[in-house]
């Protein structure tokens, strides 16, 4: 569940954290060489309500970065 959350953060942080958005990229990727049978589509993830809503996970990083918390 927490790779495919880092999947979609990296695609919601990219615009303005690329840096951060390549890290959550690369760790979920790592897991995912591992565990290929746990990746889902980001549709699926939101309706699994892993991610439950992306302008707020968005807005939620966004600040956490913002405040150094990287």
């Amino acid at each position: 569940m927490e790779a495919n959350a880092f999947r979609v953060a990296s695609m919601i942080l990219r615009s303005k954290f690329p840096k951060e958005a390549d890290r959550l990229l690369v760790a979920s990727q790592n897991y995912f060489d591992i565990n290929p049978d746990e990746l889902v589509e980001t549709a699926e993830a939101l309706r699994r309500n892993w991610v439950p809503s992306l302008p707020r996970f968005r807005d939620f990083l966004s600040e956490k970065l913002n405040q150094g918390v990287r």
